[in-house]
């Protein structure tokens, strides 16, 4: 399994000879189990350009508003880098800004554009908890 809750009722144990002809513990369930944590990952993700409005569409060699949507299965804290990298796109300068209500989670309202590994970085300044369903950072001029 991916993560093993507290005291977990189904989680059994058997013991079985490398020959598995004894059986030195039969199936029985655990009376405590330590807590395993799944490994830390976005649980979904996914990235898309261009307005909302289905009418306008990206076009090359223009900047745009890029919208990065995501939910984690643990909490992101304060001073935590997001990478995104980015190939084929570009800023005007170091710093991206950030728009919308969640911009605020980042430090200085900004994310900042790594030209030389085509990275942008995103560093929380807030945590974001993973009980948040849907996360949505705007990215413009980008």
């Amino acid at each position: 399994p991916a993560s093993v809750a507290l005291d977990d009722s189904s989680l059994k144990a058997k013991v079985r000879s490398q020959d598995d002809v004894e059986v030195f513990l039969i199936s029985s369930n655990f009376t405590q189990v330590t807590q395993v944590l799944e490994e830390r990952r976005f649980s979904f993700a996914s990235l898309f350009y261009g307005s909302t409005n289905d009418s306008s569409v990206a076009l090359p060699n223009t900047y745009t508003t890029l919208f990065l949507n995501f939910s984690t299965n643990w909490p992101i804290y304060p001073g935590t880098t997001i990478r995104l990298l980015l190939p084929s796109f570009g800023a005007r300068g170091s710093t991206v800004p950030l728009i919308g209500g969640t911009a605020s989670y980042f430090k200085d309202r900004v994310a900042r554009w790594r030209l030389n590994e085509q990275q942008l970085l995103l560093t929380p300044i807030s945590t974001i908890y993973s009980h948040q369903s849907f996360f949505q950072v705007q990215i413009q001029d980008i």
